[in-house]
């Protein structure tokens, strides 16, 4: 296992995870997650876990199963519209591709663990919001078209 700065320099080497400014390419956008692909990845459970850990309504561990297939999806870029910082990403990188703990990514990015679990929450928070809007988006263009004022 690298360090985290190490680890996300080789993943991300053009910092276009990180970068927040950037607007995903075409080629980046094709890429992107279909709903049918993340319905065969993430069960709905899977996803309202995610949702309630977003809220600060669960612990952190009853997300960590679901973290490894959010890191992938991250870092193979299958969701190009999420951006994080660059320590989001780290600490992504670490508890879901390297599965250390976060008493481990606490030590290694010498952060006290409730800032790194913030860090991690906040970003869980823009990949509840990202999938759900996926499945949404998806949902809302299968429905039949309506004829405004009748």
């Amino acid at each position: 296992k690298f360090n985290a700065a190490l680890a996300l320099s080789l993943v991300d080497p053009m910092r276009q995870l990180t970068a927040t400014q950037r607007e995903p390419t075409p080629k980046q956008l094709a890429r992107d997650i279909n709903a049918t692909e993340l319905q065969q990845l993430l069960t709905p459970h899977d996803l309202r876990r995610l949702e309630l850990y977003a809220q600060n309504m669960v612990d952190h561990h009853l997300v960590l199963d679901v973290v490894p297939t959010v890191a992938r999806l991250l870092f193979y870029g299958r969701l190009p519209e999420l951006r994080g910082s660059y320590l989001q990403m780290a600490i992504v990188l670490c508890v879901g591709l390297q599965h250390k703990s976060v008493d481990e990514v606490s030590a290694e990015l010498q952060l006290p663990i409730n800032q790194v679990l913030a860090f991690f929450n906040k970003m869980m928070r823009k990949v509840a919001k990202a999938l759900r809007s996926k499945l949404e988006a998806e949902a809302e263009a299968a429905l039949p078209m309506t004829r405004e004022g009748v």
